[in-house]
């Protein structure tokens, strides 16, 4: 299954000239952003047609060939030698073969969505609240394999009792690409939250503690207009000071039982600590409803790969 990503990978691999090339990342800074290069290289052994589309064109940023589906790397470096690429040694000899980000004509879809982040990071609205504010959370995760996803959304009272879970099966329109996560995980998160109802909403990742201060749990907050909050497993921005997580000089968040804490829609930063603590045991690393949609979209994910390996 073509992604929208994979269709602007290929339609820029389309226009590499004979005797040329460009790199993964030239082409991720086409489409806005070189932290994409990886999902790149992801995209091209999709190629549906590879004569017509010329994935070997696509090399490493030293020059050295990379990868090649269709054949291997000899294979890529045949292609490139008779179509007169110049190497210098095992390498392309980037000097006299380069066409840079700015030749290509295509849209450059991450730089849209940046621009989206940081108007929804506009309508971000810091509330104080205390645990005692909301009884029922919810907690949402997402599980991946190969083109198949799984969302989960569990709901769980402040005594830790169940109340509702959902899980919903598809296939991610955008791959993953470092501070986009939203994107890619929110189409299947809106879908398994329908007819749930919850106070707050807990994501497993960041909320404000983002470069454009638009995480998954702030992005799924201000789209969704409910309150939520972030814990994220690993650090993406921000300084430490103690157990304080500071951005910009500014305490956006904490870090709690080894995890990032930060608040999304209608919350404040310490709001987002006190509340995620009402929600979690402390023989857990994350929030119960957390682990439990984490737990939830694994199980659903093992029983779909079954019934397509049976």
């Amino acid at each position: 299954m073509l992604t929208i990503f994979d269709r602007l990978v290929f339609h820029i691999v389309s226009q590499i000239p004979p005797g040329k090339v460009t790199t993964y990342g030239e082409i991720a800074k086409a489409l806005g952003d070189v932290r994409a290069a990886r999902a790149v290289g992801a995209s091209l052994p999709k190629n549906p047609r590879p004569v017509e589309i010329p994935c070997h064109r696509v090399v490493m940023s030293d020059g050295s060939l990379g990868g090649y589906a269709f054949g291997g790397p000899e294979r890529k470096r045949e292609l490139l030698l008779a179509e007169g690429v110049p190497f210098k040694g095992d390498r392309v000899d980037l000097s006299k073969a380069l066409v840079t980000h700015e030749y290509f004509d295509v849209l450059p879809i991450l730089s849209r969505m940046r621009e989206a982040q940081q108007r929804l990071a506009d309508l971000l609205v810091s509330e104080e609240h205390i645990a005692e504010d909301f009884e029922v959370a919810v907690g949402v995760d997402v599980s991946f394999w190969k083109d198949l996803a799984v969302a989960a959304a569990v709901t769980v009272d402040r005594k830790g009792n169940v109340l509702d879970v959902n899980t919903v099966r598809g296939h991610p329109l955008f791959p993953y690409v470092p501070t986009y996560l939203a994107f890619r995980e929110f189409p299947l998160v809106a879908r398994a939250l329908r007819n749930l109802d919850y106070d707050v909403l807990f994501a497993d990742g960041q909320g404000v503690l983002h470069p454009r201060r638009m995480g998954e749990a702030a992005h799924f907050g201000v789209v969704l207009d409910v309150p939520s909050v972030g814990v994220a497993k690993s650090h993406l921005v921000g300084e430490l000071s103690g157990d304080r997580v500071l951005l910009g000089g500014e305490h956006l968040g904490y870090l709690v039982r080894g995890a990032y804490v930060s608040p999304g829609q209608y919350m404040d930063v310490e709001g987002a600590r006190s509340v995620a603590l009402a929600f979690w045991p402390p023989n857990m690393k994350q929030p119960l409803p957390l682990r439990l949609a984490h737990r939830y979209s694994l199980s659903e994910m093992r029983r779909w790969r079954e019934e397509l390996l049976d």
